[in-house]
């Protein structure tokens, strides 16, 4: 079983044009698993969600890892995105 914790940062104010348009602003998150701790930056969220789908098929915990990566990215941005407004929520 992977066991994973998601820390979303808050959004660092820039002026990045390099990122998607729905991540940038974003800072990251923080993903803890076994213990160790890997932060994230929203352009590499593809690359981790694909490594621990890699590793989850290896386990034996999926038999689609193609799958299970678009899952586990699609939760990385919605939580992203949830956390954002969370915070424009509470400024005003």
């Amino acid at each position: 079983m992977i066991d994973l914790f998601m820390d979303v940062r808050p959004p660092k104010k820039t002026n990045s044009t390099t990122q998607p348009a729905h991540v940038a602003g974003k800072s990251g998150v923080t993903l803890m698993s076994q213990g160790k701790a890997i932060h994230v930056a929203p352009s590499q969220v593809r690359s981790v969600a694909e490594k621990f789908a890699k590793l989850a098929k290896k386990m034996g915990n999926t038999n689609d890892d193609e799958a299970f990566a678009n899952d586990m990215e699609e939760t990385i941005y919605a939580a992203l995105q949830d956390t954002e407004e969370k915070q424009k929520k509470s400024r005003r």
